[in-house]
């Protein structure tokens, strides 16, 4: 567990800068989270690094449960830096789009695959 977590609080990303990679992006509006994976091929392994986005207003609603969804810990996973939140009710779509800008200039993105819907 020691190497696992010493491997995660790495930046192992720049190994991987200017590379080919492909990538995937799921939109949401309101009450789901979009996300966007990054995948590279090294040899026989993939490596893939995820973002992910829900709008801040409704973090609060669904950290302690809004009787619609279940409870889930987006302000946590906000603080622990693996969800970004839009400002907001619904997802501002800026923010995912100057992401993938900046993930653009630093890695060499060969496609894009998406769910149409929101897209």
């Amino acid at each position: 567990m020691d190497q696992w977590d010493a491997a995660s609080a790495a930046d192992w990303l720049g190994e991987f800068e200017g590379l080919p990679c492909w990538a995937g992006l799921d939109l949401s509006t309101v009450d789901d989270l979009s996300a966007l994976a990054l995948c590279w091929r090294r040899g026989d392994c993939y490596w893939i690094a995820a973002w992910h986005w829900a709008p801040r207003a409704k973090a609060e609603a669904r950290q302690h449960g809004d009787g619609r969804s279940r409870r889930a810990p987006y302000l946590e996973w906000s603080r622990a830096g693996w969800l970004e939140l839009t400002d907001g009710a619904s997802i501002d779509y800026r923010c995912i789009r100057a992401r993938i800008n900046d993930l653009a200039r630093r890695f060499d993105i060969q496609l894009i695959a998406f769910d149409p819907y929101n897209a």
